[in-house]
């Protein structure tokens, strides 16, 4: 089925993978042509990590950060929380 469709549509698909669920790696397992399509290098001029990158490891790093900014996000959420509850119990309230 992906022999079929044009490679933009591919690295469309491949964007919004479940990366937890490890679809990237299942992918690249089923279909030599799609292997191919992530192994190539890629170059942008504005993009300065963007050097010869396989679109693979380019995706593998997006889905890295995203992962880390949620985590930070949690954390400081449940750094407000703790902070806020030590100051209603500082002022009597809980």
């Amino acid at each position: 089925m992906i022999l079929n469709l044009p490679i933009e549509i591919v690295v469309v698909i491949t964007s919004y993978l479940d990366f937890k669920k490890e679809d990237l790696f299942n992918c690249r397992l089923v279909n030599n042509e799609y292997k191919k399509i992530m192994d190539d290098p890629i170059s942008s001029k504005g993009y300065p990590y963007l050097i010869k990158c396989s679109f693979f490891a380019f995706t593998m790093d997006y889905h890295e950060v995203i992962e880390e900014k949620r985590q930070r996000e949690v954390e400081a959420h449940n750094e407000f929380i703790a902070a806020y509850r030590l100051m209603l119990m500082d002022f009597g309230w809980l």
